[in-house]
């Protein structure tokens, strides 16, 4: 009832037509350009990663947009596939996760997070995750220390 779902993307008409019937409700904005991504996402209280079951790769794996919802202090609603898992079994306090299709979960987990006290919690906790764990700066030296590790490159004079 207090929520508004904004979207950005491309719809087809179809698409277009049926969230057009919900009315104001449901706002639909093209992609930002890459300089503005974390700037409009930013402007957002949660961010929705609700990805499909009926792929194997989909499942397995953590969209890019999660960890740019975390850096944007955005708190999460996903999917709990074991992907997605990875992240928000290991820190519930970011978000929540639901079964794919299971609506009347998604509605209460959105339900409990206009409580503001509780939104706060996860804002502040999902901020904090994207700028001490899930963040490039971090994560390019576990990445570069891998690399390292299995090729045995190594950069500079040495």
């Amino acid at each position: 009832e207090r929520v508004k779902l904004y979207l950005s993307g491309n719809l087809i008409d179809t698409h277009r037509e049926s969230l057009a019937a919900l009315g104001s409700r449901v706002i639909v904005r093209p992609i930002p350009p890459a300089a503005e991504v974390m700037t409009t996402l930013a402007r957002h209280h949660i961010g929705l990663t609700l990805d499909r079951a009926d792929s194997l790769n989909l499942s397995l794996t953590i969209c890019n947009k999660l960890f740019l919802y975390l850096q944007a202090g955005l708190a999460l609603v996903a999917t709990d596939l074991p992907g997605q898992m990875s992240v928000l079994g290991s820190h519930p306090e970011v978000g929540a996760t639901y079964r794919p299709g299971d609506t009347a979960g998604l509605a209460t987990i959105l339900r409990s997070m206009t409580d503001p006290a509780v939104l706060a919690r996860r804002q502040s906790a999902a901020w904090e995750l994207g700028c001490t764990t899930y963040s490039w700066d971090i994560e390019q030296q576990r990445f570069l220390d891998a690399v390292r590790t299995e090729t045995g490159f190594r950069t500079g004079s040495g």
